[in-house]
């Protein structure tokens, strides 16, 4: 078997497991209540473009088999350019929630308790 054709097996594969992860995230019932609804759904599709990712970094690897600056070593390169894309907007998505809104203690509610120094006077 040559590289080309171990690469365009690759691909056949990494389009299997990318279209995959979009079925099997439309088709997964979400489980469990409250906050943690649907965490099953999104684990799914994100353990699918795991595998499809790793697919991709072989298919890159072979991809120098083709000629430089052709469409095909090009599109072998593209599952790689998708998978990076991805994990790129969810650390994007990671960073924008951890400093784009701090939370803030506006509810007056104290953030501590007030030292008692003396008793409460009684009622009169």
């Amino acid at each position: 078997m040559s590289k080309r054709t171990l690469t365009y097996i690759l691909l056949a594969l990494w389009a299997g497991l990318y279209l995959w992860s979009f079925v099997t995230f439309s088709i997964t019932a979400p489980t469990d209540f409250g906050f943690t609804r649907g965490l099953n759904r999104i684990s799914e599709f994100l353990g699918w473009q795991f595998a499809a990712g790793l697919v991709s970094v072989f298919a890159l690897a072979l991809s120098f088999e083709f000629r430089a600056s052709s469409l095909a070593r090009w599109l072998v390169r593209l599952p790689f350019i998708l998978a990076l894309l991805l994990l790129l907007v969810i650390l994007g998505i990671i960073g924008y929630a951890w400093w784009g809104h701090p939370v803030s203690n506006d509810t007056g509610i104290p953030a501590k308790p007030p030292t008692v120094t003396e008793p409460v006077a009684p009622a009169q």
